[in-house]
């Protein structure tokens, strides 16, 4: 009885691990619900990582677009690109600059010392694709733009190839429809939503729960047969 239920509890693990992996095992596009924003604000703008639901599950993700807005609750269908592949991303062809969020990505998701350090990390990430980040954030306060553009400036001279592993783009599609609840119509879905990075499982922590998802599978097969010729 014991054996028996903890084999339940690692077979209801491994699913539940796998279910929480949209977006190492998503489909070459997913549905996407922007669901939070967080509490911190730097220079009167959320700095994340922001939630969002993909294909319905709930998943911290990190916007490398300074232009565009997205609201809350914003839906729309978006293109998922590995960091290899980047045909369907806001900016195809520029790996460097991935490399370069991606670095600042690991960085935001490092448990920065403060809100403040997150924001000027943020605002680095912004300003790979978009300088008018750092260029409004230096207006706002100078120490914090000369700190955002350390940060920028780290990422540049160290990023490299292997960020690339461990991160999905979600890219929204704008040809399809753009939905949000609460707020004029004619507003919202006139503005593209943002880009977003997401983090990956690691292959190998997939492998492994696979692995032991089929073994189980077979394991429970097996004690099923077992009992039939028992009987």
């Amino acid at each position: 009885m014991i054996r028996s239920a903890f084999q339940k509890l690692l077979l209801a693990s491994a699913a539940v691990a796998l279910f929480l992996a949209p977006s190492a095992l998503a489909d070459s596009t997913a549905s996407m619900t922007l669901t939070g924003a967080g509490s911190n604000t730097l220079d009167g703008v959320y700095i994340g990582p922001y939630t969002a639901t993909i294909n319905g599950v709930s998943t911290p993700v990190i916007c490398d677009d300074y232009a565009d807005e997205s609201y809350l609750p914003e839906s729309w269908t978006a293109n998922v690109a590995s960091l290899t592949s980047l045909t369907n991303t806001n900016h195809p062809g520029q790996t460097q600059d991935y490399e370069e969020i991606i670095y600042l990505s690991n960085e935001l998701l490092a448990a920065p010392v403060n809100s403040l350090q997150a924001g000027e990390i943020q605002f680095a990430l912004w300003a790979v694709f978009d300088p008018t980040a750092l260029t409004d954030l230096t207006a706002y306060n100078s120490a914090d733009g000369a700190a955002a553009g350390a940060y920028l400036s780290g990422a540049v001279s160290n990023a490299g190839p292997a960020d690339l592993t461990g991160y999905a783009i979600y890219t929204p599609i704008i040809t399809d429809p753009i939905t949000c609840s609460g707020y004029d119509r004619s507003v919202c879905p006139s503005t593209p939503p943002q880009e977003f990075i997401v983090r990956t499982p690691e292959p190998g922590t997939l492998l492994l729960l696979a692995l032991g998802l089929g073994g189980l599978l077979f394991f429970g097969r097996k004690q099923r047969l077992s009992s039939l010729s028992l009987s």
